[in-house]
């Protein structure tokens, strides 16, 4: 993927009203709003990305499927305290190398300091997932305004052209969430059997 790619999907997947503002862009409703995902989308508590040809389990009771509407490639895990895993979908080039987590890391680090904010703590490692061709699992913190973010991110090619992308970005998690530990270990392929 180009780095431009890269930015995009940071910057969509990263912040929610970014991805918003994508979906509307994309298909220019009136109004964009976080719907339920349609039960064609759904196997009991799994998530059905056909695009990405893999599911995605609930992490666990309290949490629902949710997607941008009209969106085919957004998809938002949501609990009654309003955290938020957000997945998402886009094309790859060439299989994953280092450089994908690599990449995605600088264009965040540009994004956020042409807005006045830094980032550090930056880490990533190429990873096993189930389901997954290659992964990688990124982390990084921003500052920005004063105010701390943490950022844990995990990258799964899961088709020869398809990179799933898992991520939580809040104030209070200074430590990865089990949840989306749990997600990321939940991708099967739809090939296989359940």
């Amino acid at each position: 993927m180009t780095q431009l790619k890269y930015l995009l999907l940071a910057s969509v997947c990263l912040y929610l009203p970014a991805a918003i503002a994508a979906a509307a862009a994309e298909s220019k409703p009136q109004s964009v709003q976080p719907v339920p995902v349609g039960k064609e989308l759904l196997d009991g508590t799994r998530l059905i990305l056909k695009q990405a040809g893999c599911s995605l389990e609930l992490p666990g009771a309290g949490w629902r499927w949710m997607t941008i509407e009209k969106s085919e490639k957004i998809f938002l895990c949501v609990n009654a305290k309003f955290d938020m895993l957000v997945i998402s979908t886009s094309a790859m080039k060439s299989e994953m190398t280092a450089h994908q987590p690599e990449s995605l890391i600088k264009n965040v680090r540009l994004t956020t300091e042409a807005r006045g904010g830094k980032i550090s703590a930056d880490k990533f490692e190429l990873i096993e997932l189930p389901g997954a061709k290659k992964a990688a699992h990124v982390s990084f913190q921003e500052e920005l305004n004063g105010s701390k973010k943490y950022a844990y991110i995990y990258l799964a090619q899961t088709t020869d052209d398809t990179l799933l992308k898992l991520h939580i970005t809040a104030a209070d998690k200074t430590s990865e969430p089990d949840e989306l530990k749990k997600m990321a270990q939940s991708i099967k392929l739809l090939s296989e059997k359940k």
